[in-house]
């Protein structure tokens, strides 16, 4: 129903509040109430594809009887009849009524839809809202159509070996459900076929091919196969180069003696082999080999002159032979060089340098390459017979290369010593300033002393003459500076990290920055203005100026400017503070607070800071602030007046009352400077709704006063104080019922003054009791479930519910045997829920009939007990294995005619064996299910194989499998009629990966034992641990599929020199293992930590000598 309604009515069809007096009557409040309907509509339709969805060239079932029912009754609401398009439409339908629809359609049909229609014609209970049009309540329905007859194209096959073909197999009725064929070959080493029809011609002989249908067995064809041998006159040979070995690439062309025309024209092949086919028997041929420029005929085999050309062959068609072996031998022509050319034209390099070079030969198909190299002076640069050259000494000479036609080039040769680098810098203080008599030390990579320098007046020193080698240096500034800082980085505090020089380049740019540790030349200073006294400087003022980190303090007076200045300060923390004259306050300053004191300020001894200014003015007396608002009732939106609000100052003592005007505004004034808080007295029954200043409990925040300031818009507004419920009790607290009754709860509010009494009803389970907003309950179905009822603040109370299906339901029908048409007595019919639950067990009657009575409401099913012999010819209920599909029972209809008729069988299988019945395999592994039927002699021993999980292992349909990736899985194997045998499957990776390395010593060049290494998986898991062996090899072996990582435990002393896998710290980068790859030089080189010296001691400490007195001093360090 709908409805329209008074003012009086809200569109929840209750009224609103409204208060009458007493004797006063109220009239004109109305509701209209009208009914509203709802409908749906679906198809019936030809579900091709059993995809349980109509597709677009899928069409519509006419003539099925259609019926729909309220849920619990066995009386249809309507019926009708699907129309021409399968089509079907039921209105003014009553809304939130749960209905059933039932198709009954030929019992050669089954039901595909996957929604509403669920293995029978009848629907699952659909309720509908109100003005709702449900569309597509579709039925998807499938008859499978039998394969007539089957024929092939075509029918008689003589062929050549070698040829190839496809068959065109057509099966009838053109609708026919399963078209699909399997091909046959009688003997296979004649011809064979594939699953698509494609032959191929394998040897001379006869046999047939056997096209059959995978529907049904009985219907086939065959082709009858004749192949034949093809006599194909060839010509065939091979080119050989100078070692006997095929020579490819070569062009030979057959040719017609007389004429000299080519024939046919061929490549030799990467084996030097070539062919002329189908060549013309009792005909005269001769042979051309095109023999490149550079070569020439070395056998001719007594075929061939010098100039590649054969004599006349051949083919004679009474033997029906081949020539073969027509074999040519060429071998390079010698070429002498021209010329040639030297690479580089140069050499400049250093001693104990080697390098190569390299000779272009012109022309480029030299074929004699032989070289001499003559040194001018071999004392300076030595070659070998391959061009390979090694620097000695320092000079200057010539490389002469000649060849064997005496062509020639000259190499210039410089080689240069390897002591021509130097290293140095500057050091200076922060402003450049160079700071003389610094003293340097260079080291070399190995910690031995090289040299020692001093800083000229310019800041510069310089260590010349040094070899290729890693040094660093260190640093001995005065002990009164510090370190600074380094361009590039190159020192870190006192010393650099390593510099390498190759023995002719240089680095000169090694800088350092000092300073004195702790400098007193940095300075404050800034000017304090009169504000009252058109801002000129102020002078006389006290200026404190205060150690933050001592606590010392230092004074000083403005000057006639009003400037003050504090100078000569050392590296800490300051603040400043003015003490104002008499009578005078803060007026203004970037740096100065209201209480006349500056923040934190940072000196480094160095930097000179101004520009801390500020100014003064006169103290006027301020006692002039004010606090205003208005308190606003939220029932009528006027001013509330009579409110009273109490003023505090931050200390908590009273400094004021006020009462609100009328309109409901208050004002405290005439205050002083200060921090203040309102607190709003609340009248009776009112609480605060909402302020942008004070709190639920009727408190401001604080207010800050400077005594001229004026604080308005200080607002609230108080609303009427709500009663919420403590609790409800609900009644009845539980309901046990049957399926279709109705009720409605009640709800008491506790305390009875509740000012909101809205609550929420909810069905944990709509499908066993649903609930309106009013608390009307309908049971839906059985089971068990809770109603919750809640209050708009939360409070709720559970009803507990339990329904029962009523028992008045019914299944029956009549089992037949089809030899005899008349019933079949003494068969076993089962009856069970749809969880399996056995219900009842019956046999029918004399005249095959049964029937299960008093059912409850629920969704069942049946099985026929088919008798040995025996199995079902037809039925509108059961399928082949006897199991019917469910039966949706609502305790009060009854299904009738739920029949099948019997008939003698076939002997099908009951069971099979797989074996292995377990696959313990690695990736990659093959092999091949074995199958054992029970009874031995079943006739249908077709199989279907199916892979739970093919990304772990394939199988094909003749059960040969693949592993193909890691996992546990499972292949199910089923027999035609639906026996099925699993096979537990785990494939494990390949554990043949390794990681493997040498750790050395860079020391001695020499492997490192006893290092430890340490391998994990990607999360951190330890997998294994090893120990470098005697030539410091270490190896992880039979690793499994993961990423991985290493980690290097340096020895105590040493440290990482140089790694291709280990960072810093001793830690690789993640590897990939797949189970077979290995991974291997993941080395690292070790070397002694540099231990610098922390300190030395000098005796003796102090001498004492006259003139000409000699001495050593002895260091320790």
């Amino acid at each position: 129903m709908v409805w329209s309604g008074s003012a009086w009515f809200w569109w929840w069809r209750s009224t609103r509040y409204f208060d009458l007096a007493e004797g006063q009557t109220e009239s004109g409040a109305y509701m209209t109430l009208y009914p509203t309907t709802a409908s749906m509509k679906g198809i019936a339709y030809s579900d091709k594809n059993k995809n349980g969805q109509k597709d677009s060239d899928e069409v519509g079932i006419a003539g099925l009887e259609t019926s729909i029912f309220k849920v619990g009754s066995s009386t249809p609401v309507q019926t009708t009849t699907t129309d021409g398009q399968g089509a079907y439409h039921f209105s003014k339908l009553e809304p939130n009524t749960p209905y059933s629809v039932e198709i009954k359609f030929p019992s050669d049909y089954e039901v595909t839809s996957k929604s509403y229609f669920i293995g029978s014609g009848k629907s699952e209970a659909i309720s509908l809202s109100e003005e709702q049009m449900l569309e597509n309540v579709n039925l998807g329905l499938y008859k499978a159509v039998p394969v007539g007859s089957i024929s092939v194209n075509p029918t008689v096959l003589e062929k050549f070996v070698g040829e190839s073909g496809t068959l065109v197999a057509t099966v009838l009725p053109v609708d026919a459900t399963d078209k699909s064929v399997t091909y046959s070959s009688g003997d296979t080493t004649v011809m064979t076929v594939d699953s698509n029809g494609n032959w191929v011609a394998k040897k001379a002989g006869t046999t047939t091919i056997k096209v059959t249908s995978n529907e049904d067995k009985s219907k086939f064809a065959y082709v009858t196969v004749t192949v034949k041998e093809k006599y194909n006159p060839t010509i065939s040979g091979q080119i050989q180069n100078e070692t006997g070995s095929g020579f490819s690439g070569i062009s030979i062309e057959l040719r017609e003696p007389g004429s000299d025309r080519v024939i046919q024209q061929t490549t030799s092949s990467i084996d030097g082999s070539y062919s002329f086919t189908g060549l013309t028997n009792n005909v005269n041929y001769y042979i051309k080999v095109m023999i490149p420029k550079d070569y020439k005929v070395k056998f001719g085999y007594g075929i061939f002159d010098t100039a590649g050309t054969s004599g006349y062959l051949k083919l004679e068609e009474s033997n029906k032979s081949n020539i073969t072996g027509i074999n040519l031998q060429l071998e390079p022509k010698t070429i002498l060089p021209e010329s040639i050319k030297v690479s580089p034209k140069v050499i400049d390099t250093v001693v104990n340098e080697t390098g190569q070079l390299t000779v272009e030969f012109f022309p480029t198909n030299t074929t004699n390459k032989d070289l001499t190299y003559k040194v001018g002076n071999v004392d300076i640069i030595s070659v070998d017979a391959n061009g390979k050259w090694t620097a000695k000494k320092s000079g200057k000479t010539t490389i002469t290369v000649i060849s064997a036609s005496g062509a020639q080039d000259i190499v210039e040769v410089t080689v240069r010593s390897l002591t021509d680098s130097y290293i140095g810098g500057k050091i200076v203080d922060p402003n450049g300033k160079a700071v003389n008599g610094v003293e340097l030390l260079i080291y070399s990579w190995d910690g031995k002393l090289v040299g020692q320098k001093t800083t000229d007046g310019t800041g510069a020193y310089r260590f010349d003459n040094l070899e290729a080698k890693h040094y660093y240096l260190q640093l001995k500034f005065p002990k009164e500076y510090e370190f600074v800082s380094s361009n590039k980085n190159y020192f870190w505090g006192n010393s650099t990290g390593y510099l390498h020089v190759d023995g002719t380049n240089s680095i000169g740019d090694v800088d350092a920055v000092i300073r004195l540790a702790n400098p007193k030349e940095s300075s404050l200073s800034g000017t304090i203005y009169d504000q009252t006294n058109n801002g000129i400087g102020f002078s006389g003022v006290e200026i404190q100026l205060v150690n933050a980190d001592t606590g010392q303090i230092t004074k000083t007076l403005t000057n006639t400017n009003g400037t003050y200045s504090f100078s000569n300060l050392e590296k800490s923390n300051y603040y400043l503070k003015i003490i104002a004259p008499v009578n005078y306050e803060f007026a203004s300053s970037n740096v100065f607070y209201y209480d006349l004191l500056t923040g934190y300020i940072a000196v480094d001894g160095v930097a000179k800071q101004d520009g801390f200014d500020a100014s003064l003015k006169v103290i006027t007396p301020k006692n002039n602030s004010s606090i205003k608002g208005i308190i606003t009732n939220q029932e009528t939106g006027l001013g509330f007046p009579g409110v009273q609000l109490n003023l505090y100052s931050q200390d908590g003592s009273q400094k004021g009352t006020a009462v609100t005007a009328t309109d409901g505004s208050y004002n405290f004034i005439g205050l002083t400077p200060g921090d203040y808080y309102v607190k709003l007295v609340f009248p009776v029954d009112y609480q605060l709704s909402h302020s942008n200043i004070f709190g639920s409990d009727g408190t401001s925040g604080y207010l800050a006063l400077d005594g001229t300031n004026q604080l308005t818009d200080r607002n609230a507004t108080l609303k009427k104080t709500t009663i919420e419920a403590e609790s409800i009790t609900v009644e009845p607290k539980e309901l046990n019922q049957l399926v279709g009754d109705t009720g409605k709860l009640t709800v008491t509010f506790q305390p009875n003054n509740t000012t909101d009494k809205n609550v929420n009803f909810t069905s944990k389970n709509p499908n066993v009791i649903t609930v309106d907003k009013d608390g009307n309950w309908i049971a839906t179905g059985q089971g068990t479930t809770e109603i919750v009822v809640t209050t708009s603040n939360g409070k709720s109370e559970t009803v507990n519910v339990t329904v029962k299906s009523k028992q008045e339901s019914s299944i029956s029908g009549k089992i037949t045997n089809h030899s005899t048409g008349l019933g079949f007595e003494g068969i076993s019919m089962k009856l069970y829920t749809f969880d399996g639950k056995l219900v009842s067990e019956v046999s029918t009657d004399v005249n095959g009939n049964y029937s299960f009575i008093g059912l409850s409401k629920n969704d069942y099913y049946m099985i026929v007990g088919v008798p040995e012999g025996q199995i079902l010819f037809t039925s509108n209920t059961f399928g082949s294995d006897g199991v019917s599909g469910f039966y949706g029972i609502d305790g009060s209809n009854k299904i009738a005619d739920r029949n099948a008729t019997l008939k003698p069988k076939d002997i099908p299988a009951v069971g099979i064996t797989v074996e292995p019945k377990e696959l313990n395999q690695f990736v990659g592994d093959t092999g091949k299910l074995a199958i054992t039927f029970q009874p031995g002699s079943t006739t249908d021993k077709s199989l279907n194989f199916v892979s739970e999980k093919p990304e772990i292992m394939t199988i094909d349909k003749d059960g040969n499998w693949t592993a193909t990736g890691v996992g546990t899985t499972t292949i199910t194997v089923t027999t035609s009629n639906g026996k099925t045998a699993t096979v537990k499957v785990t494939v494990k990776s390949k554990q043949e990966s390794s990681i493997s390395g040498v750790i050395t010593n860079h020391s001695t060049g020499l492997g490192l034992s006893e290092v430890t290494l340490k391998l994990y998986t990607l999360d951190g898991k330890l997998i294994n641990e090893v120990i470098t062996d005697m030539n410091g090899q270490y190896s992880f072996g039979e690793l499994s599929k993961n990423d991985y990582y290493l980690v290097l435990s340096v020895p105590e002393g040493l440290e990482i020199f140089y790694s291709n896998t280990f960072g810093s710290d001793g830690v690789s980068g993640f590897y990939t293992i797949d189970g077979s790859n290995k991974i291997a030089d993941r080395n690292a080189t070790l070397k002694p930590k540099d231990i610098p010296a922390i300190g030395i001691t000098v005796e003796p400490k102090e001498l004492n000598q006259v003139v000409g007195d000699t001495g050593k001093l002895a260091i320790t360090f």
